[in-house]
């Protein structure tokens, strides 16, 4: 080994990029792991079509359709 690069080892360089390659990595992955929730929460939290109904008495309804009865009576 050179002198220099004693040098370098000895003020602790290496351990300074190791820190923050490791810290921009964690900070990606945070990131990543947040869109991932995000991506997944958009759905579960965002309406579906609305749709709007209008009684005989005049009155208006505006909601989702949770569920359908196909049967006729």
């Amino acid at each position: 080994m050179a002198v220099s690069d004693q040098n370098f080892i000895r003020r602790g360089e290496p351990w300074v990029w190791v820190t923050a390659s490791a810290l921009a990595t964690l900070t990606l992955l945070a990131v990543a792991f947040l869109v991932i929730i995000l991506a997944n929460a958009v759905g579960f939290y965002w309406p579906d079509d609305l749709v709007r109904w209008e009684l005989s008495d005049g009155r208006v309804l505006l909601g989702e359709v949770v569920e359908r009865d196909d049967a006729s009576s």
